[in-house]
């Protein structure tokens, strides 16, 4: 199925991230700004004249491991209840950060100058999200963040992807 419109949550600031935007202008998406109750974008339909959201997957995108610090701590229980009402309607809810890290040693060795927070505390505290709610955790380069969210909301719209453990490929 081409889905070829995006819904962009209307609290998403302009200007923070255009990069996103110009790619799915260059891949014929139609973006349009809407509240959603989880996430910064989903696909979207029109039924009967109304832009719903549907597909399976939000993406909600961080600036970086600082935006997610600061979620995971001062925001925690807003940011908690995004990832509840996502599990309700029964969406994958992606956390995408704009943050070039490979792998768990790098994960774990990141420091903020910003927060208290540290890569292995933060580690944890994604993990038990990951476990109790089923937000996956992506990283990308920002150069790239308009082609993974899309890969990604591709990708996953199929919620058939689930292994017979619960487990994401």
């Amino acid at each position: 199925m081409i889905r070829d419109i995006i819904i962009q949550d209307t609290r998403e600031k302009d200007g923070k991230k255009d990069n996103v935007l110009d790619y799915l202008r260059v891949c014929d998406c139609e973006v349009y700004r809407q509240k959603l109750d989880f996430g910064d974008y989903m696909f979207g339909e029109w039924k009967d004249g109304v832009l719903v959201p549907c597909g399976n997957v939000s993406v909600d995108l961080k600036l970086g491991l600082v935006e997610v610090a600061i979620n995971l701590t001062k925001g925690y229980v807003a940011f908690r209840n995004e990832c509840i009402r996502a599990k309700e309607a029964g969406k994958l809810l992606v956390i995408l950060i704009q943050e070039q890290i490979d792998t768990v040693q790098q994960m774990n060795a990141w420091t903020s100058k910003h927060t208290q927070m540290t890569g292995d505390k933060l580690y944890k505290i994604m993990c038990g999200l990951s476990k109790k709610y089923g937000v996956m955790w992506r990283f990308c380069a920002p150069l790239l963040t308009g082609e993974k969210m899309l890969d990604l909301m591709m990708r996953y719209d199929d919620l058939s992807v689930l292994t017979a453990s619960g487990q994401r490929n």
